[in-house]
């Protein structure tokens, strides 16, 4: 490798994710940046491809493994191959493919939802090149204005513009640099100064369905309040059978194998995802939902009720603990707007205060070493900061069933997202499968995390300007007055 380090190395290396298990690069930088990388995350599993055997040669030892492959011509068996990779690197390789757009469609297909594309690309709108091409001066080799690995056609060219409008296909959200981009399938960047995870900026995107998502996001309703007409997004999610008979403007969410008379069988509509709610419960039904959402650009709020839990303006039924605990034929008496207030004003379960810390109440039934590792996981993916973490693990309350709720969208699609992502990290790093009914440890990981990202945006929004109660449970030794 040359001495002399590429100019755009810098900026390209402060946009991968810090201390990535395994990262694959296609690039024509003589290993500069792979060697830039392992100086400061030695641990990381660094691979290389290579088009040629040619291109391969002068930088196989900066990889810890170089492979020879084609992308023009790659199918599906070499994308699954890569599939625990944290971060794909295309450095000025992307528009010397014949279709970029293709390539990234496959790497969309098999990444985890924390993961990332990165991508240096020449900028076709440069004042040197737009100056080259009006002087009739595009020349390449030694002493022209084109490098010389790129005597080989590029079939894209892009402008700022088209970089910063390029996506990965199905979803993400692009930051575009001076140099290079970064596309995030989970929404999020790192930090431009390569700094810690809590720093990386927010950014609302869909990630990768598992399947392809229909979009059932919207029932009409008329309000026995209003005679005006509108948009309700509500859905209640189940995965069993019930004896009751729930309002009709509610979309029906059937996990597992449960499948309702009425709304989205996931069985059915998405098997690859239904039966994960063995360990991740009711929230396979709210990344489900979460795409629904971005897929047909909803906007205002959303609602979310189990289907014997619901969040409600008047409660029903008798305080016992912190739940109000009421026979299901009490539920003819609650109105639309009791589930939805005024569709402006969120709805969220009341705070629950316990003897303990949290990290002490779960304990309690649980893990901890999986709670602590959770939370960890989410401070790797910028979800939250280590004082975020610490200070909600030692406190003694907490949002319990945040999942049951009415938000605003642009709320529930970050929270979600966030979830996701950080499951998804979790889950490939330190997730243990246990029995019974610790077989959910995950989405009571999930439970807390929400909590928390919930309560803060309550903290902005000010809690004496939304409805907080206890929840209501149906149960047949609830209240029947």
């Amino acid at each position: 490798m040359s001495d002399q380090v590429p100019s755009h190395i810098a900026p390209l290396f402060a946009l991968l994710p810090p201390n990535a298990r395994q990262l694959l690069e296609f690039g024509h930088n003589g290993g500069a940046l792979a060697q830039r990388y392992k100086q400061s995350y030695p641990a990381t599993f660094y691979q290389g491809l290579a088009a040629t055997a040619q291109e391969a040669g002068a930088a196989r030892e900066q990889y810890d493994m170089l492979h020879q492959a084609n992308l023009d011509n790659a199918g599906p068996a070499f994308y699954a191959h890569f599939a625990q990779t944290d971060c794909w690197i295309f450095d000025g390789t992307l528009e010397r493919l014949r279709d970029p757009w293709r390539v990234l469609a496959n790497i969309r297909k098999v990444i985890a939802a924390d993961c990332s594309v990165v991508v240096h690309v020449r900028n076709s709108q440069h004042w040197m090149t737009q100056l080259a091409l009006n002087r009739g001066a595009m020349l390449y080799g030694e002493r022209g204005l084109l490098p010389k690995h790129q005597q080989r056609s590029e079939y894209a060219r892009f402008a700022d513009g088209a970089v910063r409008r390029m996506r990965l296909p199905g979803g993400g959200r692009t930051h575009a640099g001076r140099r290079a981009a970064a596309f995030r399938s989970g929404g999020r960047r790192a930090a431009p100064d390569g700094a810690a995870a809590g720093r990386r900026s927010r950014a609302h995107a869909g990630r990768r369905p598992a399947i392809p998502f229909p979009d059932q996001s919207r029932s009409r309703i008329r309000s026995d309040a209003s005679t005006m007409e509108q948009n309700i997004h509500f859905y209640c999610i189940a995965h069993t059978p019930y004896a009751w008979q729930l309002p009709d403007f509610m979309t029906m969410i059937g996990t597992g194998s449960h499948v309702p008379e009425k709304g989205i069988a996931m069985s059915r509509s998405y098997p690859e995802l239904a039966m994960k709610n063995r360990y991740l419960g009711e929230y396979v039904a709210l990344y489900a939902i979460r795409r629904m959402l971005i897929e047909s650009q909803a906007e205002g709020f959303v609602g979310f009720c189990h289907y014997r839990r619901f969040a409600l303006t008047q409660p029903i039924g008798e305080l016992r603990g912190f739940n109000y605990h009421a026979h299901p034929d009490l539920l003819a008496r609650v109105l639309p707007e009791h589930f939805y207030g005024d569709s402006k004003t969120p709805i969220i379960p009341a705070m629950v205060t316990f003897q303990g810390s949290v990290l002490r109440q779960y304990a309690a039934n649980g893990i901890a070493r999986d709670l602590l590792l959770y939370f960890g996981a989410a401070i790797d993916c910028g979800v939250i900061t280590d004082q975020e973490a610490s200070d909600f693990l030692s406190q003694n309350a907490f949002i319990t069933a945040p999942t049951v709720a009415y938000i605003p969208i642009e709320w529930f699609i970050e929270i979600v997202g966030a979830l996701e992502k950080v499951m998804a990290r979790f889950y490939r790093y330190h997730y243990i499968e246990r029995e019974g009914y610790l077989e959910r440890s995950m989405a009571f990981c999930c439970e807390r995390l929400q909590a928390l990202l919930l309560a803060k945006k309550a903290d902005a929004w000010g809690w004496d300007k939304l409805v907080s109660n206890p929840l209501v449970l149906l149960s047949e030794q609830g209240t029947r007055s």
